[in-house]
């Protein structure tokens, strides 16, 4: 029997099979987490085909922050929550995005994003921590959650496959679900699925999607969680 070799089938295994070459040929991804690594304080470097990140998440006197680093010291993302005052800050390249959508405009975002430091990230840092035992319901790893909230744009979405469990996981695509799962999550992977990820009707939307991964520490914020 002879299928037109336009046949969705076809064009179906095809990618399946160009993202099982490209996954196979990666190196193996390479972590160090510092020697003060624990339950409060996470920190250290993960590297792959020559791309390096750095990270550091830790429990602070008034709640926790976060930092993701290229190879050459600048920071891609930062979160920093301060539990006492109430307040939650999401940047990325340096600038914060507000709960109205304000924040750095397309071309920071897509540098930022638009790079192997950040694909690394996106794919790697989650599971390289949890791999090695450490605690996801931590308030420095839930730290680390919101700030991989971003990364969407360095991972293939939920919605790009047939599986759709990870639809609505905290997280960079279904490589990096860190596990939480809320509605601002869910609302922020259909709008960037419909739109893109640098659409500015998702700029204020990933704000609230990075602040609910904090409903998964036990903190109520009713709709969003």
């Amino acid at each position: 029997m002879h299928f037109p070799a336009g046949a969705s089938w076809t064009r179906a295994a095809a990618a399946l099979a160009a993202a099982a070459l490209a996954i196979a040929a990666r190196a193996e991804a390479r972590l160090e987490l510092s020697a003060r690594s624990g339950p409060a304080l996470i920190q250290g470097t993960l590297e792959r085909d020559g791309a390096r990140v750095e990270f550091e998440s830790r429990e602070t006197a008034w709640g926790a922050e976060s930092r993701i680093r290229a190879g050459n010291g600048q920071v891609m993302t930062e979160v920093v929550v301060d539990e006492v005052l109430g307040t939650f800050v999401y940047r990325v390249a340096g600038v914060e995005i507000s709960p109205n959508g304000e924040g750095p405009d397309g071309e920071s975002r897509r540098r930022t994003f638009d790079r192997p430091e950040a694909e690394l990230a996106a794919t790697e840092i989650w599971k390289s921590l949890v791999d090695r035992g450490l605690d996801p319901a931590s308030k420095a790893m839930a730290a680390l959650a919101a700030n991989l909230v971003g990364y969407e744009a360095a991972a293939q979405s939920p919605l790009a496959g047939d599986d759709l469990s990870c639809l609505g996981c905290c997280g960079p695509g279904c490589w990096g679900c860190t596990g939480c799962y809320t509605q601002a999550c869910l609302a922020h992977d259909l709008c960037v699925a419909a739109f893109g990820i640098l659409d500015p009707r998702c700029n204020s939307i990933v704000y609230f999607a990075a602040l609910s991964a904090w409903c998964c520490v036990g903190v109520d914020l009713g709709g969003l969680c």
